[in-house]
């Protein structure tokens, strides 16, 4: 009896060990899924987050590249234009035009130099005539003989090329030494050459007005 009751004594240890070790297994089991699972997911976001970064990457280095070939398009778009000291040399050229129609009384060639259109503006005196026809009528009437248009002179004169095909000329004006003042003109290139499409032209205090 007492070595019967000894072999179920170690049987039941043994059972006990061995579910404890199985019990250990099992939740050392558990526990390595676990880690092993969130070592993958960890894994998988750095990879995803890898690749997101690379297409950001090619995104921004793609972007930079189509900036720099829009900058090297433009460079040589703007090598093939006119030099300003051409453009400034027309402009000049056409001011002198303009100067000696003036000086032999040939207002219709004067106002050659002006944009023959409705949108051409001329201001002066506080008021502004609109149109080509409007400005030579003005001219016309204001100087209706060549001894009232008397002797014109430009000096001072600054030309300033905006674009390829705008720029603004300042510069003083006089007239037989009676009236004088400052002028702005706004020119823009047409396929015939630089014409005046705004012209302000102002009196100086102490001269005297137009006639």
């Amino acid at each position: 009896m007492r070595d019967h009751s000894g072999s179920e004594s170690w049987a039941a240890v043994f059972i006990v060990g061995f579910l404890v070790i199985l019990l250990l297994l099992i939740v050392g089991g558990a526990i390595g899924l676990g880690m092993w699972q969130r070592t993958v997911i960890t894994q998988r976001a750095v990879a995803v987050a890898r690749m997101e970064a690379e297409q950001q990457r090619a995104v921004a280095e793609q972007a930079l590249a189509e900036v720099r070939a829009q900058a090297e398009m433009k460079v040589e778009s703007t090598s093939d234009l006119p030099s300003n000291t051409e453009d400034a040399a027309a402009i000049e050229a056409l001011l002198a035009a303009q100067q000696s129609a003036w000086n032999r009384g040939d207002i219709d060639g004067f106002m050659e130099t002006y944009w023959q259109s409705e949108q051409l503006t001329f201001s002066s005196g506080g008021s502004t005539t609109r149109s080509w026809q409007s400005t030579l009528e003005r001219y016309k009437n204001k100087y209706s003989t060549p001894e009232a248009m008397g002797k014109l002179n430009f000096s001072d004169i600054e030309v300033q090329v905006l674009a390829p095909e705008a720029a603004m000329v300042l510069g003083r004006w006089a007239l037989d030494g009676k009236s004088a003042g400052n002028f702005t003109l706004v020119l823009r290139k047409f396929p015939s050459g630089w014409l005046i499409v705004h012209d302000h032209t102002s009196v100086d205090e102490n001269s005297a007005p137009e006639e």
